[in-house]
């Protein structure tokens, strides 16, 4: 038997930081500010595809103990963040559109198998545990002033997909038992809003 641990972190950020000024001398600057546009984006995308086990075409064929007993353990821990905001008194203006964008994805795809062969009794097993933790944060602090001539956004999405797969197979010359489970703890958090990033924003809204 065999324990695999695999740990994973992914971040992106995108800001305007604290005090700063965008776009506050336009008239001397641009030619046409009918072009001008702010984007504020961060994007993280994390692809974790992990292919792991313990079973073997030469031990079905080679093996003469009477008892086997294996088993494998995959334990995946994947965390992904992305966070676009404009900080506290930062003058941004736009004669177009302003921008804050977050988007986080995970792609997990996990497989493990165990196998074994005994002449009497063989017991293996097959076993998964991803933990997922993905979080996209998009923000304007409540002490920013922004201000756009056409469009103003605020978007926050985050996607996971995960899949686990865990076959197990044990022959026995008398007796058999494959064992096989997944489990998927998956935990995301997904916030797009105008005010202060450090109160918890109620279901109401402020």
């Amino acid at each position: 038997g065999a324990i695999n641990w695999l740990f994973t972190f992914n971040g992106a950020t995108a800001g305007i930081a604290k005090g700063s000024l965008v776009n506050q001398r336009s008239d001397d600057l641009w030619a046409d500010t009918s072009l001008q546009n702010v984007d504020v984006l961060a994007t993280a995308d994390l692809e974790s595809y992990n292919f792991s086990g313990n079973a073997s075409v030469l031990n079905y064929l080679t093996n003469r103990s009477e008892t086997g007993v294996g088993g494998f353990i995959d334990v995946i821990i994947n965390q992904s963040n992305a966070k676009a905001y404009i900080d506290d008194l930062a003058v941004v203006s736009a004669a177009g559109d302003i921008h804050v964008k977050a988007d986080s994805n995970i792609d997990l795809v996990t497989v493990v198998m165990a196998g074994g062969y005994a002449e009497k009794t063989g017991v293996d097993g097959a076993f998964i545990y991803n933990r997922i933790n993905n979080k996209s944060q998009a923000y304007i602090e409540d002490r920013a002033s922004v201000e756009a001539g056409d469009n103003l956004t605020v978007d926050g999405r985050s996607d996971i997909r995960s899949v686990a797969v865990t076959p197990a197979l044990a022959i026995g010359g008398q007796y058999g038992v494959g064992i096989a489970a997944s489990f998927n703890h998956l935990m995301d958090t997904t916030r797009a809003f105008v005010g202060d990033s450090r109160e918890r924003v109620c279901a109401g809204g402020y």
